[in-house]
């Protein structure tokens, strides 16, 4: 067990940890128990009611509805003798649990999971959320809308590093981007990064590759703006045209489900499966290829995961961490944005080359070692001390 300096602490999410939610409470959960094997006492509250199928006692969990209720907080804090906040919710909620820390002694750990770019909403989603007069104002001057919410975010976000003891980021890549969008220059001592953790309590062998299938994955939210597999149906389009007998199986739900399904029909692509929300390891197991073709991500599990399973990723370069997982033509591919051609190329050569795939493979496997809960857990471990001192 790692030398400790703190007594217990307390994550703060929006819905329940369950695992199978999403990659937040996948995060929380992995972590959760790996601090709880090194005698580290932890809880959570979450802000927002869903159904709640397991339970576990290395985390045991409350949902606290009155979110603002500073003194349902307090209690609850001093009742388990919490030293260690972590919000790992939003950042609009740090103000907030600065107040309650400032009472209690808490210290407060601001993590963020998105983007640290401050971005308006997508014009789609912002007209979609706004409602009377309002959505008519966005429809015709979203430059306007977007120029003024970012405006307004970047101030959230500061306010967010303000108030917080320590903001964790995701990768050390957006360090000096995201201390440069929050105006503090050099002096961002308040600042690190933690990579996530591996998701899957499992180390693949390599003799397990033999047995892997001719199936290209994608594991996402079935969400157009971010996810664009509109793209990616075009790449595969260029698979089928080479009469190859590969598969592409898409894993997961949303709200353009529909419009994917649709695409598929008219570019007449006769390979491609729609699995709906499942448990997403058997499909890692069995897969050889993994494409993602995001416009933005934070750190994605799935990439994570695909190394772990030894799935050779290809994906686009739209975000800074893809740079801390991927080494381009080693462990899988680094393409543009956009580059469906070059995407293609490189999925041809996977599909044609059974000796590169697998040298691929296996380099994946080696890869994901970096991100091992052991490794992750020693550098959040190394940070709570430090606030505790």
């Amino acid at each position: 067990p790692y030398t400790t300096l703190f007594r217990s602490l307390l994550f703060i999410t929006n819905f329940y940890p369950d695992p199978q939610h999403g990659g937040i409470e996948r995060v929380t959960n992995i972590l959760a128990e790996s601090f709880a094997e090194q005698g580290i006492i932890c809880r959570c509250i979450y802000l927002y009611s869903c159904e709640v199928n397991l339970k576990w006692d290395y985390l045991p969990c409350q949902l606290i509805s009155a979110q603002y209720d500073k003194q349902v907080y307090i209690e609850y804090i001093q009742r388990y003798n919490i030293d260690i906040i972590i919000n790992q919710s939003n950042l609009y909620y740090s103000p907030f649990l600065r107040e309650v820390c400032n009472v209690t002694g808490a210290k407060l750990i601001t993590c963020l999971h998105n983007s640290t770019e401050c971005k308006a909403q997508h014009y789609r989603e912002a007209v979609k959320g706004a409602l009377g007069m309002k959505k008519i104002l966005i429809s015709i001057g979203y430059p306007l809308f977007a120029f003024q919410s970012s405006r307004k975010l970047r101030k959230q976000h500061r306010k967010s590093y303000d108030v917080s003891d320590l903001t964790v980021l995701l990768s050390q890549s957006l360090i000096k981007s995201y201390a440069e969008v929050l105006g503090l220059g050099n002096n961002h001592h308040k600042m690190t990064f933690i990579n996530n953790p591996l998701s899957f309590q499992y180390k693949m062998e390599e003799s397990e590759l033999q047995q892997k299938q001719k199936l290209a994955l994608v594991v996402a939210r079935l969400y157009e703006p971010q996810k664009k597999l509109s793209l990616l149906f075009k790449i595969w389009k260029q698979v089928e045209n080479e009469g190859n007998d590969w598969q592409l199986v898409i894993v997961g739900d949303g709200p353009d489900r529909a419009l994917y399904e649709e695409q598929v029909k008219l570019y007449g692509l006769k390979k491609v499966s729609f699995e709906g929300r499942q448990t997403s390891f058997e499909y890692y197991r069995k897969s050889s290829i993994f494409c993602m073709s995001s416009t933005w991500e934070g750190f994605p599990m799935t990439l994570l995961e695909s190394l772990q399973m030894g799935v050779v990723p290809i994906a686009m370069n739209t975000f800074p961490a893809i740079q801390d997982i991927l080494n381009d033509g080693e462990n899988g591919y680094v393409v543009e944005w956009g580059d469906i051609f070059s995407f293609a190329r490189h999925l041809m050569e996977l599909l044609g080359n059974e000796d590169m795939l697998r040298s691929m493979q296996q380099k994946a496997l080696v890869s994901s070692e970096r991100f091992a809960i052991g490794n992750i857990t020693q550098k959040w471990i190394n940070i709570f001390n430090t606030l505790s001192k």
